[in-house]
């Protein structure tokens, strides 16, 4: 069975490259049909029946390009050219690609889902329910047959960077560290990004500096008795997904902070009214929460790591040789973030600089993994807390955990902790970059960030609540 999964992880990663490649050329319309032909000619798609071959192929191929995989009589070069134009990426972000009938492991997929959104009808097809699915991810990993997949979003972000219309950001994770090779530092990924056509590389550590310099200063706001508690709104679009579908009576106790992904693409087009930005990273929930009803606006595309790393072999494009052009922003509380209790270290010692005498003190809990974020939600339900903070993570070990990772979360982990150790601020209101950026944006009183100012509001999650 391991090599059959290697196989066909391999074809995945096959057809994403091929795509990349082509659009890097400006070929993807003219070979777009030649690469479903060689796939099936080579024997590269993974099954026993043709006709299955050719058909888990062709919606590989659709959702390497980010459409969906049904092409309802679209041809392969007209879905290339529809997908070249896009402007953003589509929903929904997971679908099926192909049918279930090798399957060893029934309930792989339907287990993993923290939200029981899959099913399979009469002929062993998958149907996803997309108003129960959070798009964390967690079936595409437990698939042993590569039936499932997110849509790619690279195909317009390649001939926008190719092409140069205008300035593209690249707003990367705070996982990021150690995720294309131990030779690939924080410099040199900047300058890879820079020469495949970004004007920049942001590190979204740095917005989660500002963010949680608005949090500690909600918790000091909100909780004043002993049974109140708050309930971090950062980083975790499936943590926010689970709130708003599973428990909304608790979304009253959220911070309405945005994650830091929404405040770098907030803060940057403030700046630069014309640009682009990409974020990158671990989550393929992050494709979902981009194109939120409320959020719209601040993220043009999504790339997880895996595609990153899939587009520098597919150009060529090797980071581990080029110049170190390192640029640190953020410190060693935003850079903490990638890990499980993270978000809640920053915020702590912030809340310790802002209000070193409060009476009722942060007594956090913080939890990783769909069982015990459902856990910990019922306890808030029950009235049986013993925290007045609480800090979730779909995945375990926070980010550095999601399914869109190159390493895994031990080394993911370690670097990480290697790079926190390196920050030169201690904590966000420490970092000189903050003062620097607010400076830039005409906005250097911190009441910009915690008050009812414009920064305030473009920091701000419009969360339904009852």
């Amino acid at each position: 069975m391991t090599s059959n999964i290697d196989e066909l992880r391999q074809f995945r990663s096959r057809v994403l490259k091929e795509v990349a490649r082509m659009t890097w050329q400006h070929r993807l319309e003219e070979d777009v049909e030649n690469l479903l032909a060689q796939l099936i000619e080579q024997g590269a798609v993974p099954g026993k029946h043709e006709l299955d071959k050719r058909d888990r192929a062709e919606k590989h191929i659709r959702l390497a390009m980010g459409l969906d995989p049904d092409g309802k009589g679209e041809t392969l070069k007209s879905a290339a050219q529809r997908a070249i134009k896009q402007t953003r990426g589509e929903l929904p972000v997971v679908l099926p690609a192909g049918q279930c009938v090798e399957c060893t492991d029934n309930s792989a997929c339907s287990t993993a889902c923290p939200m029981g959104a899959i099913d399979r009808d009469a002929d062993l097809g998958l149907q996803i329910n997309q108003e129960n699915c959070n798009s964390c991810g967690m079936c595409i990993t437990a698939c042993t047959l590569s039936n499932l997949a997110d849509k790619a979003e690279f195909v317009p972000l390649l001939n926008i960077l190719q092409d140069h219309t205008g300035p593209v950001f690249a707003a990367v994770a705070p996982a990021f560290t150690g995720q294309f090779g131990p030779e690939v530092t924080p410099g040199k990924l900047r300058s890879a990004l820079r020469q495949m056509g970004f004007v920049e590389m942001a590190e979204v550590s740095f917005f989660a500096d500002i963010l949680t310099i608005k949090e500690a200063y909600e918790f000091n706001h909100l909780v004043k008795k002993r049974e109140d508690f708050m309930i971090t709104s950062c980083c975790c679009p499936v943590w926010i997904n689970l709130l708003e579908k599973q428990f909304p009576a608790l979304l009253k106790n959220v911070s309405p902070s945005v994650s830091p992904m929404i405040a770098a693409g907030r803060v940057l087009k403030t700046a630069v009214p014309d640009a682009k930005v990409v974020f990158i990273g671990p989550c393929v929930a992050k494709k979902a929460e981009a194109r939120h009803k409320h959020l719209t606006e601040a993220i043009d595309f999504v790339l997880t790591f895996k595609e990153l790393a899939m587009i520098f072999e597919a150009i060529e494009l090797d980071p581990a040789i080029l110049d170190d052009t390192e640029n640190p922003q953020a410190s060693w509380g935003g850079r903490a973030y990638a890990r499980t209790g993270g978000v809640t270290e920053a915020i702590s010692k912030t809340l310790e600089k802002i209000a070193p005498g409060r009476s009722v003190k942060l007594e956090p809990i913080v939890v990783d993994g769909i069982p015990a974020c459902h856990q910990i939600m019922r306890d808030a339900m029950a009235g049986t807390l013993t925290a007045n903070f609480i800090e979730g993570m779909a995945c375990r070990g926070g980010c550095i955990g999601g399914p869109g990772v190159n390493i895994d979360q031990v080394l993911g982990t370690r670097c990480v902790e290697a790079y926190c150790k390196q920050a030169a601020a201690p904590t966000p209101l420490d970092n000189k970059e903050v003062d620097r950026i607010l400076h830039d944006l005409k906005l250097d009183d911190m009441k910009h960030i915690t008050g009812d100012g414009h920064v305030a509001k473009m920091l701000q999650h419009e969360l339904t609540r009852q």
